[in-house]
């Protein structure tokens, strides 16, 4: 099919099994437009959106990013950056996609195959612009958006489609923060098949947390169990062949800290590297080693702590049982895990209808633009009738 209406879109129909096909929707972007331009840095596999002049009908398309609405906003996916800076961007529909883009995160059960769905839908990356994660987030304020399906086709043209469903805020547009009577840090037993509560990761499978969605447990733990390691690295080009690699920082012949590669950012060209406790943070003023089967040197734009560890703790102690008055032990089939709490923010959604049956307001309420303060008001007004009162004897 093609659409009449705008000569850089058109489509077309690529079977993906005996009985059905896939439309691909495409865009393709120009450098020499004289109704948009297109961010420096938009490359194969990112997601991207485009941002309109205020009131007007031109605009720049840029890197899609979920740590805001506005910057979630998706129009398609990159399928091809040419020599002459086309960009063919799939609106709806199959696509091939690289991998390199995907970021690849644990679930509470220490895998990263996308939770109990496996890695088959991706959600737009909140940490990482035009990327992509495995899975949807879960901290309050956060935008999950998904935006790609993997698929098969049958001739292996096409791995992914692209869904691009409408994002939403976890949490709803009211975040509150609530005080829990356990603090950050605290451990607790519980039965080895319940669910984890939110807030706690079980302490026997090592998943990194990042600072920014854990401002409090880095508080509590900072470096003491573990961390990656963001590195922004310049010189050469970072590949995802580098993944479980030795990262190596020498000053004057002594190796001064050590880490191992646990993940990579191509498009960023940057390095997360797994560290322990006692090896330090990069000098940024010396370089790196990558043993890969030829060691790879890079200087180092910036490093910064990314993601923590929380302890590990591994006790396969037995829970003994015993009935009231007994002192005989209650033979009971019963295994245990040992979680510890890591966070205290919770969200809340209100709904358009609120029936309240009381409610107390010490500071300030305000209604849209009417009144600024209601309480205020209301205070004033109770002050003036009280007065007539008085002046006229009356109540």
């Amino acid at each position: 099919m093609t659409c009449s209406a705008s000569s850089n879109i058109v489509g077309n129909n690529y079977t993906l099994n005996p009985t059905g096909s896939m439309s691909r929707l495409l865009l393709t972007l120009t450098p020499t437009s004289t109704f948009y331009t297109v961010e420096s840095g938009i490359t194969n596999g990112d997601a991207i959106r485009f941002e309109p002049t205020p009131h007007g009908t031109t605009g720049t398309y840029k890197k899609s990013i979920a740590d805001n609405n506005e910057n979630a906003e998706v129009v398609g996916v990159v399928e091809s950056v040419a020599s002459d800076g086309l960009i063919t961007v799939v609106l709806r529909g199959a696509m091939y996609h690289p991998e390199s883009n995907f970021s690849y995160s644990a679930d509470i059960y220490g895998s990263t195959l996308g939770a109990s769905g496996g890695n088959d839908i991706f959600f737009l990356s909140g940490e990482t612009a035009g990327g992509f994660e495995n899975l949807a987030p879960t901290e309050p304020g956060s935008i999950a958006k998904p935006v790609l399906q993997r698929i098969a086709h049958p001739e292996g043209k096409f791995n992914y489609q692209v869904l691009n469903y409408i994002g939403y805020q976890i949490g709803g547009d009211l975040i509150a923060e609530t005080q829990s009577t356990l603090p950050i840090g605290s451990f607790m037993k519980i039965p080895s098949g319940s669910i984890i509560p939110n807030g706690w990761v079980d302490t026997n499978i090592s998943i990194p947390l990042k600072i920014s969605l854990y401002p409090d447990f880095y508080s509590y733990a900072g470096r003491n169990y573990g961390y990656i390691e963001e590195v922004y690295v310049k010189n050469a080009q970072v590949t995802a062949t580098m993944v479980g690699k030795t990262v190596v920082q020498n000053f004057q012949g002594t190796t001064i800290s050590v880490g191992t590669v646990s993940s990579v950012n191509t498009s960023g060209n940057i390095l997360y590297v797994k560290k322990a406790s006692a090896q330090p943070i990069f000098d940024n003023s010396l370089s790196i080693v990558v043993n890969t089967t030829s060691p790879i040197t890079f200087g180092i734009s910036s490093t910064s702590v990314d993601s923590i560890y929380p302890p590990k703790v591994v006790d396969n102690s037995p829970v003994t049982f015993y009935e009231q008055g007994s002192t005989t032990p209650v033979e009971v089939n019963q295994t245990f895990k040992t979680i510890i709490k890591v966070r205290d923010v919770t969200g809340v959604s209100i709904p358009k209808n609120v029936d309240v049956n009381n409610m107390t307001v010490l500071s300030t309420l305000a209604i849209g633009n009417t009144y600024s303060n209601v309480s205020s008001t209301l205070d004033d007004l109770i002050s003036r009738i009280e007065t007539l009162e008085s002046n006229y004897g009356g109540s």
